[in-house]
């Protein structure tokens, strides 16, 4: 959260200019320069709906794990107003779920898809970050990962960093593709209100990690290192 504090809250009024500014009435430029690195952005230039703000600003942080700004004037913390609580209140948010309906269907669908495939590749960190670094990669690894007769991928963000410069050969017709509140398969059927986060309930521990992953191996698997990309 970016918390700007203007000098007062009557920039701009009667074509005054403020202190330690460009030199201009208009204060709205940092706004403006904010508006397209946040994902909402408040100002605060009285006390009626400034609680109402500064909870809003607050969820939307928080929901959406992405920056805010809020501008609060210098002149106004100081004042009282019944609309704020002498004591904080924890913010809480209803509980999302998947329908029901279509997380069964997607799994199935998801479940045709890659038991059709013979040749397969699990790629997986030990870390909650990382993936194949395309041509980047340890020899003969992106290779390995493309050829493959299908690829999930859940919560991935295919930008110019991960596909190495779009330079990745993925077919989007071999893949089921996860993504925040929606599931696609191949280029076939997609299934909405299917949520990608989940409560665990346990937290996953590395002992019992290297167990799952020992499990998967077998005389037939091929194991590569690969740094991959963070």
């Amino acid at each position: 959260m970016h918390c700007a504090r203007p000098n007062s809250n009557d920039f701009g009024s009667d074509n005054r200019i403020l202190h330690h500014t460009i030199g201009l009435p208009d204060f709205s430029h940092e706004l403006r320069c904010f508006q397209n690195v946040t994902c909402y952005q408040a100002v605060i230039n009285n006390l009626e709906d400034g609680s109402e703000l500064i909870d809003t600003e607050i969820s939307i942080a928080l929901k959406e794990s992405k920056p805010v700004y809020i501008s609060i004037s210098c002149n106004s913390p100081g004042i009282p107003h019944p609309t704020f609580r002498p004591e904080p209140v924890p913010i809480s948010f209803p509980p999302r779920f998947s329908n029901q309906m279509a997380l069964e269907a997607s799994v199935g669908a998801a479940a045709d898809l890659l038991d059709k495939a013979v040749k397969t590749v699990m790629s997986t960190t030990l870390i909650s970050l990382g993936h194949t670094g395309g041509s980047v990669s340890t020899a003969f690894c992106s290779e390995i990962v493309e050829s493959a007769d299908a690829y999930l991928f859940a919560g991935s963000v295919f930008n110019d960093y991960s596909s190495v410069g779009y330079s990745a050969l993925l077919k989007k017709e071999k893949a089921v593709i996860v993504q925040p509140d929606r599931v696609t398969i191949g280029n076939g059927p997609a299934f909405g209100c299917v949520l990608l986060k989940c409560a665990p309930t346990e937290p996953l521990r590395v002992n019992v990690l290297f167990q799952h992953v020992q499990k998967m191996l077998s005389s037939q698997t091929g194991v590569i290192a690969d740094t991959g990309l963070m």
